[in-house]
């Protein structure tokens, strides 16, 4: 009888394993996939310690991609990475009460016209409600180990697809807000080795962005990376790094205030520079015959269609510029975009031109990184070229292109001799003496590391300017207060510098290369 009762329940164990994995702690029935994260539980300091966890400081130091890799001298894939010194890192999880924390300098590895990026001397302080907040930032909370370990193993997520890749055991990792991560865990050690999840990009569409760690210590009875590394899966490029001088857990913290629901928030609803929701309503202001200025968009009139000088924004705004075009003129619409440049602050519209059907008009190097971004899919967060796929129309300019019948003519040419942006085009308008530009200028920039280009480009092209209509601005401005604009930041510049190098801290773009005469000089 014993026999026979020993059998029935060795039979009943192994028809367990194998229709449903093993009987775990509490009873419930384990599969491959809680199997997996209760050994990565383990490998990270056993899947008690883990839940007992209430809180976690990280501080270091890094560098991220200037503008998520999109603020290159130019759009080639070969262009050298600017890139961003990220100082004073601190990052503070506290899991018990579900808010994080994170305070860092961010100091630009090269010239930038403004002094709290070229200098870090603006330390940001942003605060994220990990159950309700803003999905990018809870998502960049589960970046780390033992927040998304411990995620896994909360009885509401849900876990799937468990896979090999490689030396890595992946696993779908869908927690109770909806968001899937997938989790890279070591065949061999079992500790974490990556965390991929989706974001919404407004210039790139659905991005795919994968955290690597390394140089695992352990800290309190956990073990933490001192390393981390974020790629994205365009070009692969290296989105940002960490290098942790401390890991600290369970020590007494500052209590993190939760943000106000809704305060803060943009147009957004999540996408990157996308925008979506609801535009501020938008007015055009006529400057010249056939020329309109909107908020640093410039519209042009043409025989039977309308032209537009940069749709600045994300979706809600650039499909507000179109409708005003398509609203200035009866019987004429908006046809044509020209792009200044494929910085992804300036780019950041180019989606939604070509889903609205738009030619696009810019320097011929930008075809390539602009079929890039136009190519990408956004299913899983569907922008305006998600929802309406078109293809690329683009018509390129190599030194100068006129657009020219019987109600304008205007010229784009290629801007020279500036070292922000190599391939970048202005528009001029003979008739009306008319400058168009994006990032040639801008009135309250402290500094101008490339404030020769402005004048040396009106000369180079023998053309006559009175007023200058610059994207990063809100008015029309003529041209002696802008070329004075530009000699007070050239000279802020030079006095950084100045200051700096007496003080031993040398800085990107010092000396100041300019070489026209300012005011009081011979």
């Amino acid at each position: 009888m014993q026999k026979r009762l020993a059998a029935a329940m060795a039979g009943a164990i192994a028809v367990a394993c194998v229709v449903g994995g093993t009987v775990g702690l509490r009873g419930q029935v384990q599969g491959p996939d809680a199997q997996l994260i209760n050994r990565a539980a383990e490998a990270l300091g056993g899947r008690s310690r883990i839940l007992a966890v209430k809180t976690i400081q990280v501080i270091g130091y890094g560098q991220q991609a200037a503008q998520n890799g999109g603020g290159n001298i130019t759009g080639s894939p070969d262009a050298p990475q600017k890139w961003q010194n990220v100082l004073d890192y601190h990052r503070t999880i506290d899991l018990e009460r579900g808010r994080m924390r994170t305070q860092q300098r961010v100091k630009s590895n090269f010239v930038f016209a403004v002094a709290g990026q070229q200098l870090g001397l603006n330390r940001a302080d942003a605060v994220v409600d990990l159950e309700t907040g803003a999905r990018q930032g809870r998502l960049d909370a589960l970046t780390n180990p033992v927040a998304v370990v411990r995620a896994a193993l909360d009885p509401a997520t849900k876990l799937s697809n468990v896979r090999r890749s490689g030396s890595l055991q992946l696993v779908d990792v869908t927690v109770k807000q909806g968001d899937t991560l997938t989790l890279g865990i070591d065949a061999t050690s079992n500790l974490p080795a990556s965390v991929t999840y989706v974001v919404a990009n407004g210039n790139l569409g659905d991005l795919t962005l994968t955290t690597r760690y390394s140089g695992w210590v352990p800290v309190n009875g956990v073990q933490l990376p001192l390393g981390y590394a974020t790629t994205s899966d365009w070009r692969n490029i290296v989105q940002n790094t960490l290098f942790v001088d401390r890991n600290i857990v369970d020590a007494p913290i500052e209590e993190i205030v939760p943000p106000v629901p809704g305060a803060g928030r943009g147009a957004g609803g999540g996408r990157g520079g996308a925008g979506g929701g609801q535009a501020a309503p938008i007015q055009a202001t006529k400057v010249a015959d056939h020329v309109w200025y909107s908020g640093g968009a410039t519209i042009f009139e043409f025989d039977d269609h309308m032209t537009m000088f940069e749709a600045y924004g994300g979706d809600a705004r650039v499909q507000a510029l179109v409708t005003l075009a398509n609203r200035l003129v009866p019987g004429k619409r908006l046809t044509q975009l020209i792009v200044s440049h494929h910085h992804f602050d300036h780019s950041a519209g180019v989606r939604a031109a070509v889903a609205a059907g738009l030619t696009l008009i810019s320097r011929r190097g930008n075809e390539g990184i602009f079929r890039e971004m136009t190519s990408r899919p956004a299913t899983q967060f569907p922008d305006a070229l998600g929802r309406n796929p078109q293809p690329l129309k683009f018509i390129p300019v190599d030194d100068r292109l006129k657009l020219k019948d019987g109600t304008n003519e205007v010229d784009i040419y290629h801007v020279i001799g500036n070292n922000h942006m190599a391939d970048a085009v202005l528009a001029h308008v003979p008739a009306s003496s008319l400058l168009v530009e994006a990032d040639l200028t801008t009135q309250n920039w402290d500094y101008q590391w490339w404030g020769g280009s402005y004048m040396d480009n009106i000369e180079h092209r023998k053309i006559k300017v009175v007023t200058n209509l610059a994207v990063h601005a809100q008015q029309p401005v003529p041209i002696a207060e802008i070329v004075s604009a530009i000699e007070k930041q050239v000279v802020g510049a030079q006095e950084m510098c100045a200051r700096a190098a007496a003080a031993q801290f040398f800085q990107p773009g010092c000396p100041v290369q300019y070489t026209r005469a300012l005011p009081g000089t011979n």
